[in-house]
């Protein structure tokens, strides 16, 4: 659990500095205390009187991995969930550590290698992958569109709660529990069920990755980095959690949109199940906007191996309403729609 003195002011002082950012070879530390890029908050909204056409279209992505196309060929059958989770979480480990301006050299000696070869084939190749790192160097590191920290740190703001018991559900490499964490204090127990997530993701998430938040009823900002959290780390399947409803937030990041609409309200079950009276549940997808889409289309080698929709924020929020929650806050940030919302 956080403390007074799980973060000294001389480490403040010492080792960052508020309201800076600063690109390190493979992703962004954003210090800056003031508004997001992109924050948008649905205004009240009668989520019990829309009608799923109202809504907008959902958007779902399907150019297959062809990792995942041949593994069916060979087999003559559907690729495993885990199996489908297991490529993904390795690929986009791998990206998020790339380190970019190394990764740019690679790439620009072999496009050269081949051109002066002829080998026309592998200098397409060397060119597609260049347009892939471009892209990603964009999303991830001049844009921090994967993990925004200024726009997730004022959409989970302002709840009232102190020192939360939080189950994430689906957590990868945790970067929203933490976010959650450094704001609220408390703990967070995170459950995946593909070990390399608390391995590799997790495991091996930058322990110098700075979270800032405003010291509650002070003008005071905290930074803290993994080390300072509370974490437990489950690998299993969400069929086996045996726990009751005693825990203050449900936290899945990313998890809706991998489920087509028929499996969504397994989804929500499992949040209703696990929540406590008065608790409150915070569910991410990822939005369906231009950039994502172009991403998701020249990433789908490395990235398009689950089922994957892009969305609306409405829709989020009819969903979450559907399936038995009040909506308190529905709205997106850069790349992911937001619901915060407790039960009905």
């Amino acid at each position: 659990m956080l403390t007074e003195h799980s973060n000294p002011v001389n480490l403040i002082l010492e080792a960052y500095e508020l309201n800076t950012t600063e690109l390190t070879s493979t992703y962004r530390k954003d210090l800056r205390t003031y508004p997001p890029d992109i924050m948008v908050v649905l205004p009240n909204t009668k989520w019990s009187t829309l009608k799923e056409d109202q809504l907008g279209v959902k958007h779902v992505v399907k150019n297959q991995s062809q990792g995942r196309v041949k593994w069916e060929e060979q087999f003559k059958r559907e690729m495993p969930e885990l199996l489908q989770w297991q490529h993904y979480n390795r690929n986009i480990h791998e990206l998020i550590h790339t380190n970019i301006p190394s990764r740019k050299m690679e790439v620009r000696k072999r496009l050269i290698s081949n051109l002066k070869k002829f080998n026309i084939e592998q200098a397409d190749e060397s060119i597609l992958r260049a347009i892939r790192l471009k892209v990603w160097n964009h999303l991830h590191k001049k844009e921090d569109a994967i993990w925004d920290p200024r726009g997730k740190r004022h959409f989970f703001e302002g709840l009232d709660i102190k020192n939360p018991k939080i189950l994430v559900l689906g957590a990868g490499d945790g970067y929203d529990a933490m976010v959650l964490l450094s704001i609220y204090g408390g703990s967070a127990h995170m459950v995946d069920y593909d070990i390399f997530c608390k391995t590799d993701r997790f495991g091996k998430f930058p322990h110098d990755y700075p979270f800032i938040a405003r010291k509650p009823q002070t003008d005071n900002w905290n930074i803290y980095t993994k080390d300072n959290f509370e974490i437990t780390y489950e690998v299993d399947d969400f069929v086996n959690l045996k726990y009751g409803k005693e825990f203050d937030i449900i936290l899945s990041s990313g998890l809706i949109e991998h489920y087509p609409d028929k499996l969504k309200p397994y989804i929500y079950h499992l949040h209703h199940q696990f929540l406590k009276p008065k608790g409150h549940i915070i569910v991410t997808a990822s939005r369906n906007y231009a950039k994502l889409r172009t991403f998701y289309y020249l990433m789908n080698n490395a990235l398009n191996y689950p089922y994957r929709e892009l969305i609306t924020a409405p829709q989020l929020g009819f969903w979450t309403h559907q399936n038995g929650f009040n909506i308190k806050k529905c709205g997106y940030i850069k790349s992911q729609n937001i619901v915060i919302a407790t039960e009905q």
